[in-house]
Formats: C-alpha cells, sequence, structure tokens
C-alpha cells in the first residue's frame, strides 16, 4: 500500500505524507483526525467523528486515528522489549560508526552500497572495487550478521499446513494491530471499530500480517473467542486477549549481546519464534490453562515458564539486555568514539528506563490493551515528522522547522519562490527531558539531525536504496554529499539500487475517496478504474520518457518541468495512454546521484 503514516525505527519518529492526506476528498477531516490522536484530544476526535455525515469521511476518519494508535504502540514496543531495542541498536551502531566510514571511505577508495556486499570478493571484483580497510570490513560484517539474524527470525512457522511468520517484527505488527482495534473499540464504539476494519483495500495481507497471532494462540489453546450480541444484526467477536501481549512480550524478551543461550531438545531462549514455540510447548507439557487467566495472571505465568525454561523471568531478561545496553554506552563515553551519537543513545536508554520501571510497577498499563488504551497511549509522544513528496515551495508553516529541502543560493526568493522548497520537517515541541506527564525521547534538536543527517547515511549503509524511506530524496542527496566530501565514489549494488514500487492506481482511489484525477502530463481527466500510477523512483529509471517529455515543451515552460521534477518525489497519476508510452522507454543501468 502507498504509506500515509508509518514508524520509523531508525530515528524512533512518527511521519505521515501530508500531501497525500490532504489529496483525500475529505483531507481536512482526516488531517484533524490524525493531528487530534497525535495530541490525545479524544473529546475533540469523537466530536469530528460523529459529526461526519458521509459514512466514507466518518470511517476514514477514525481509521486513520486508529493507526496513529498502532504506530505509538511501535514506538512504546520498540523502546520496552529486547527485541525492539536490539532493532534500533542496529541504527546506532552505523551511527557511532559513520565518522569511520566517512574517513575510511575516503582511504579506501570506490566502495559497494549496502557495505555488506563489499564483503563478496566476486562482487567486488565484478564492479571495480577493492575492499581493504579493516574497519570498514568490521562494520560492514556487523551489518552482515544482523542481516542474517533478521532472516532466521523471518522464517515462517507451520501450522496445520499454513504458513505464519512469526518472528519479532510479526509479533510487534500482532500487538499494534490488537491494541488499535481495541482502543478503536472503547473510543469509538463497536460498529465504527468493525468498520475500520473492513476499511482496507488488501484484507488477506491484514490477516497475514497482524490476524495472524489470534488464529495461532487459538490453534494452540493459549486463547479463546466467543461471541456476544452486537449493536446491529451481527454478533460480534470477544477476544479473551488476557494471555496475549504477556506470551508475546516474553517471547521478544531475547538475548542480543552475545549471552550465553539456553538451549534443549524443546526450548531456546533466542529469536522471538524460538522463544514462542518453546512457551507454547511448555504450556502444552504442563497443562497450563492459560485461556481463563487474566492479563496479569498471564504475564506471571509467562515469567514462571521462562524462569523454569531458561533460567530468568521476563522482567530479567529485560533487565540483563538493559544492563547491557548500558554498558555498551558507557564504552561508548569512556572512548569519545562520537560524543553527539552517545548522548542521543544514552538518551534513548534513559526514556527506556523509565518504561521498564512502568512495566514492573504497573504491567497492565503495558500488557493489557484496555489499560493501555485509557492511561498510557496519549501520554506516548514520538516526535512527529511531515513528509510532503512533491516538496513545498517556501518554507514550512509554523510549529514546525526543516528537516530535508533546498535552498539556492543568491536567489530571490519574492521574485523565484520555486527555488526553495522543503520535503520532510518536524513539529517544534519542547524538551521532555523532565516531563513526567509524557513518555517521550528528550531533546528535539539531537534527533532531528539524527533524522537528517545520521540515518539516511545509516540507510545507505544497511540497504542502500531499497532501505524504507517516507520520502526518497534524503538517500540520494546523502550519497551525493559523501561521493563530494571524501572524493570517492559509492557504487549502488544491483540489488539495491531502486526500492520495490508495486503501485496501484486503486489504492490512491481507496485512499482518498476519489473517483477521478487529472493526469499530470496531458491535464485530461481520468475516472476510475483507469489510470495508472508511477512510482518516483521507477520515473527516474526511464530518462528516456522525461526527456522526451521536457522537449515537448518549450522555453520556460521546459526549465519549470526541470525543476518541478528535482522536486517532485510523489507518485504520478497518469492517464492510461501516457503509462503505455512510459512502459516503452528503456529502463537505464546507470546508478542514481
Amino acid at each position: 500500500m502507498i504509506p500515509i503514516l508509518q514508524f520509523d525505527p531508525a530515528t524512533l519518529t512518527l511521519w505521515y505524507d501530508t500531501q497525500l492526506l490532504a489529496s483525500s476528498r475529505a483531507g481536512r477531516e482526516v488531517g484533524l483526525a490524525l493531528h487530534h490522536a497525535i495530541d490525545g484530544r479524544e473529546d475533540w476526535l469523537k466530536c469530528l467523528v460523529r459529526e461526519q455525515r458521509d459514512p466514507w469521511v466518518r470511517t476514514r476518519c477514525a481509521t486513520v486515528a486508529s493507526a496513529v494508535w498502532h504506530e505509538k504502540r511501535h514506538f512504546l514496543d520498540f523502546l520496552l522489549t529486547n527485541y525492539g531495542a536490539m532493532r534500533v541498536r542496529q541504527f546506532f551502531q552505523c551511527y557511532i560508526n559513520t565518522r569511520t566510514f566517512l574517513g575510511k571511505v575516503a582511504e579506501n577508495g570506490p566502495v559497494l552500497l549496502p557495505l555488506d556486499r563489499n564483503l563478496s570478493s566476486g562482487r567486488c571484483r565484478a564492479m571495480g572495487v577493492s575492499f581493504t580497510d579493516p574497519d570498514l570490513k568490521r562494520i560492514a560484517e556487523g551489518i552482515r550478521d544482523f542481516k542474517s539474524a533478521m532472516l532466521d527470525d523471518r522464517r515462517p512457522l507451520v501450522s496445520r499446513g499454513l504458513p505464519f511468520e512469526v518472528g519479532g517484527e510479526a509479533m510487534l505488527e500482532g500487538i499494534a494491530y490488537h491494541v488499535q482495534i481495541g482502543k478503536a473499540h472503547r473510543v469509538f464504539g463497536a460498529d465504527v471499530s468493525a468498520a475500520i476494519q473492513r476499511d482496507n483495500l488488501e484484507q488477506e495481507t491484514v490477516a497475514e500480517k497482524y490476524k495472524w497471532v489470534y488464529t495461532l494462540f487459538v490453534q494452540k489453546g493459549l486463547m479463546k473467542f466467543d461471541y456476544i450480541e452486537g449493536e446491529g444484526d451481527t454478533p460480534q467477536l470477544n477476544i479473551h486477549d488476557g494471555p496475549l501481549i504477556p506470551v508475546l512480550y516474553a517471547a521478544l524478551a531475547g538475548r542480543y549481546y552475545k549471552q550465553k543461550q539456553t538451549r534443549t531438545v524443546y526450548a531456546s531462549s533466542a529469536l522471538p519464534p524460538e522463544r514462542l514455540i518453546s512457551l507454547i510447548a511448555y504450556f502444552d507439557e504442563h497443562k497450563i490453562d492459560l485461556t481463563e487467566l487474566s492479563t496479569l495472571q498471564a504475564w506471571e505465568a509467562a515469567n514462571a515458564a521462562c524462569k523454569q525454561m531458561f533460567g530468568r523471568s521476563v522482567i530479567e531478561e529485560i533487565d540483563a539486555d538493559y544492563e547491557k545496553e548500558a554498558e555498551r554506552i558507557a564504552y561508548y563515553r569512556e572512548t569519545g568514539i562520537d560524543e553527539f551519537v552517545t548522548s542521543a543513545y544514552e538518551d534513548f536508554h534513559g526514556l527506556r528506563g523509565r518504561l521498564i520501571q512502568v512495566l514492573k510497577d504497573d504491567p497492565a498499563a503495558v500488557l493489557d490493551q484496555a489499560h493501555w488504551s485509557d492511561r498510557l497511549v496519549n501520554k506516548t509522544r514520538p516526535f512527529v515528522v511531515a513528509a510532503a513528496p512533491a516538496g513545498v515551495i517556501g518554507v514550512p508553516p509554523d510549529g514546525f522547522e526543516r528537516l530535508s529541502g533546498v535552498a539556492e543560493k543568491d536567489v530571490d526568493f519574492d521574485k523565484a519562490p520555486d527555488f526553495r522548497w522543503w520535503w520532510t520537517v518536524i513539529r517544534t515541541e519542547g524538551d521532555a527531558e523532565h516531563d513526567e506527564k509524557v513518555y517521550r525521547l528528550g531533546r528535539r534538536d539531537m534527533w532531528s539531525q539524527i533524522i537528517s543527517d545520521f540515518a539516511p547515511i545509516a540507510k545507505l549503509m544497511i540497504d542502500g536504496n531499497r532501505m524504507r524511506s517516507m520520502v526518497g530524496p534524503e538517500l540520494v542527496s546523502t550519497k551525493t554529499r559523501i561521493e563530494r566530501q571524501t572524493g570517492v565514489k559509492l557504487i549502488m549494488d544491483s540489488l539495491s539500487r531502486y526500492p520495490e514500487e508495486n503501485l496501484d492506481i486503486a489504492e490512491w482511489y481507496f485512499l482518498t475517496g476519489n473517483t477521478r484525477f487529472r493526469c499530470q502530463v496531458t491535464h485530461e481527466v481520468v475516472h476510475a478504474p483507469h489510470g495508472k500510477i508511477i512510482g518516483p523512483w521507477e520515473f527516474r529509471r526511464r530518462p528516456a520518457f522525461l526527456e522526451a517529455l521536457f522537449h515537448a515543451l518549450s522555453g520556460s515552460m521546459q526549465e519549470r518541468m526541470r525543476q518541478a521534477y528535482w522536486r517532485d518525489w510523489s507518485p504520478w497519476l497518469v492517464s492510461d495512454e501516457v503509462y503505455a508510452l512510459f512502459k516503452l522507454a528503456k529502463l537505464t543501468h546507470e546508478d542514481i546521484g
């Protein structure tokens, strides 16, 4: 799907596409719903949804608000669980090595991106690269080892002939979806909550990505459900969810600092799917029926099972992981590797410590979806980034400051306003280091630099242009900046030259609620279901089409089109006829940048 809203693990920020929201046939209302949910203004949000007479607008406002709750839960779980903290550490390992990477690349000469591709001597020979620096090899090996662990984590489990992806990421998605729907039910009621669940173009994908946990837990006897009389004619599914999050949190409490693992024929303390399978086997063997247990009772049972199998309860595993994290930060501080990055990591570590204490003192606030909905979600405040892939001419609006954009030198912007624009901006919220009312990272200025400078470099190091990104130009401009700074060519490996862009115009019609659009090349009106959507990276793979487009214009229009193309990283909406011509243009094999 085309992303409207997403959580970025690299920066622990909540991103939304302001231009896609604005293109909706109810852009103002949907945008208000998003911001009310971000700010925790539930009375305003309920009033907004109640006021909508159009069922589509009412449902979409509620859907977007619930998506905010989903992404806020990711923020909490990436901070609080061992698995989530390990995923964040992947990026901090790149951040802490950024200055080393830049210095060593200048000495080594051309290298491949992603960095771990340089470990293949055959690939290096084919690309004319000599990868000899030991520090670069060390960084590359760390990236390779992390990717290998993630592949193991995502290995599907087959149960009753059906494959389930039960790794850590799948667990985080299952938790976030569960609390999202529970929160929607508590705020909007059963009918709107049911409408939110239907408000999806890809129901099969939802079942695989989010609902697998219900199927697996019911199959394995960890949870039960029944039906109760609903507000309409259809009975409502009633899930007895007490064991759900406690068991998943036990599975996510792995050992990721090369600690000694506990492994037996039936149990493993390492990756989340191994721990989950171990827990399922333990409860079955010991005839422990979780289905009637409350959240707190299930949490006690999960801690006891882990203590028995692995030698540590869930809380002890989290404490051990937190201690190892503190030791790593202390090492960074003592060696003076990068004071700025170390300070950001300390900020993360401090907030994680606060949340661990919440889990110890009030576990229901984290593990029970109703308690989380009522007591914690609105205190959970990730920094918010507004993305404008097409570029917004001018300066950011009040309440935001620029993260990425362009302002040409020696230009009178009053006469030439389109020579200055922004792609991403961050909300200018006050620092929260000593604010006990919210759970948020302390310093916005520090994390703004992580977002704008360090994260794009890390993403290039880890997966080139394929790494998930809300916009795209930050990757290209960062690569160009590194090449200018080091004087060395960064060669994008062919497998990571472009992200996957399988965009369907049906998604745009669905997300915006529109039934027609104006072709961005010919300006003719296209009616659903016709038309095509071309992703920004796909556009840049066919320069012959762009040149033909430019040459069809003349004078100032041609220059304005080139300027617009440079600025615009949004998907283009075109007629079927234009798309047919686009597909005839040859693909380029040259690297972007």
